[in-house]
């Protein structure tokens, strides 16, 4: 019985890919399994991409909701002293304002990196995949020179 969790993804989809093992015989319930296990992989990081996109969207969204209270403030300031309270209040939105640029900044560039760090492993797993597939070609040529 394979532990299919602590393998690396190469292996698994080498075997995913109906491959024959060392005997030369294909073994359907280890083909059959590991594709689950490729799907069950590709779904959690489906799913890992999908928490990261809305806890953005809670983000900005909480960000809109403190500019529209940080805009009601302003406006209440407004009708109880035009110039004054409209000084004191254009500071405060601009505090505010910058605070929420700052913030949003600061959450997109954690996303980007998120998406940067994702990439990198995507390549890795590419490359590992490649990698994994030139070495059964060569092997399969050792195999069918040696016959």
């Amino acid at each position: 019985m394979r532990n299919w969790r602590d393998m690396d993804r190469a292996e698994v989809e080498a075997i995913a890919s109906g491959r024959t093992s060392t005997t030369g015989q294909l073994d359907v319930r280890a083909l059959g399994s590991a594709r689950a296990e490729l799907v069950r992989r590709d779904q959690e990081y489906a799913e890992q991409q999908e928490k990261i996109r809305q806890e953005f969207e809670r983000e900005m969204e909480k960000l809109r909701t403190e500019r529209e209270k940080d805009r009601q403030a302003f406006d209440a300031s407004l009708a109880v002293d035009s110039r004054e309270a409209a000084r004191q209040a254009a500071r405060v939105q601009s505090d505010a304002a910058k605070e929420a640029a700052k913030l949003q900044v600061a959450a997109t560039r954690e996303v980007a990196q998120r998406q940067i760090r994702i990439g990198w492993l995507a390549a890795a797993a590419a490359v590992a995949a490649a990698i994994a597939a030139a070495a059964s070609a060569v092997a399969a040529i050792i195999q069918i020179t040696m016959k």
